[in-house]
């Protein structure tokens, strides 16, 4: 008997091959801030033999900020992340989502609810759905016809269904090339919200999976370039994962670096830049130089 997976849009919603909503060249420049514009977040999900496991991508969330429940055999996943609203700034790019988002998959097989694991780590989610009994691989031993044959262990694995179609990147943005990434990976550019204060520039970029250690940040020339290498994590992320056990049944996202540039011109006081990492998000704080900061100018009658 096959089993097949069936996932769900923002708003619950079947979705198909080929049907899933993307932004349009608009919204992806300017974004319209809200999580309904875009299937979020990106789903990968695969059978292990022993469990099922399902990823998800949600740089900036915190545990507080998610709300995962299994109803019998349908997992769901909902996330609120709070608008931050600035006075006296300009949004000089904001492409990161705010508001609550909803992502629900129909499980092929039955789980052991009590059971379910799940761990949130450099803003990438990992949860681990052990199988029930019924569904686990088993090996049964098989007698030979003739009297005196050895006994032969075969690998019985229930059939997970149809192949996944081809991951079709992330949606953190487009696939770009970078000579020295290593052959094969591909580079991602992160969603950026990019701030203009009254002092101070600040970028945020989402980059789950990476770690502050393998953060490059160069600013020269008025060009504040930021690159995050992610470390390769134990899930079968090659489009042919070296372990057979391993069957994709939903892909939606890719494993890759990231790298951005932003002209951001010479009134930057490049010796206060300042970085921070956290929960897979990139702060980068740029005061400006004196004279860059606006400033009230006195008129003095007479």
């Amino acid at each position: 008997m096959s089993a097949s997976l069936t996932r769900f849009g923002p708003f619950g919603w079947p979705l198909t091959a080929g049907t899933s909503r993307l932004p349009s060249l608009f919204d992806d420049l300017f974004g319209s801030g809200a999580f309904e514009d875009l299937e979020f977040p990106a789903l990968n999900v695969w059978d292990a033999g022993e469990a099922l496991h399902v990823e998800a991508e949600l740089p900036g969330f915190s545990l507080d900020d998610l709300e995962l429940t299994l109803d019998g055999a349908t997992l769901t996943l909902k996330g609120t992340r709070q608008e931050v609203r600035e006075e006296n700034a300009t949004w000089l790019r904001r492409e990161r989502a705010v508001g609550q988002f909803s992502r629900s998959v129909r499980l092929p097989f039955e789980v052991e609810s009590d059971q379910v694991e799940a761990r949130l780590d450099n803003g990438v989610l990992t949860v681990v759905l052990p199988k029930a009994e019924a569904h686990r691989p088993r090996k049964i031993s098989v007698t030979g016809a003739t009297k005196g044959d050895p006994m032969n262990d075969v690998s019985l694995t229930p059939t997970t269904g149809s192949t996944p179609a081809a991951p079709a990147g992330r949606a953190a943005g487009e696939v770009s090339a970078r000579r020295d990434a290593p052959a094969g990976r591909p580079v991602f550019r992160p969603r950026v919200d990019l701030l203009d204060r009254q002092r101070e520039v600040v970028l945020t970029a989402d980059m789950p999976g990476s770690r502050a250690e393998d953060i490059e940040i160069h600013f020269e020339n008025g060009q504040l370039t930021v690159r995050g290498r992610v470390a390769d994590r134990p899930s079968p992320h090659a489009d042919t994962g070296a372990d057979g056990d391993v069957r994709h049944l939903l892909r939606e996202y890719r494993l890759g670096d990231f790298e951005r540039s932003f002209t951001l011109g010479e009134q930057i006081d490049t010796d206060g830049i300042e970085a921070g990492f956290a929960a897979g998000v990139l702060t980068v704080r740029l005061p400006k130089l004196g004279r860059a900061q606006p400033r009230r100018i006195e008129v003095r009658a007479g």
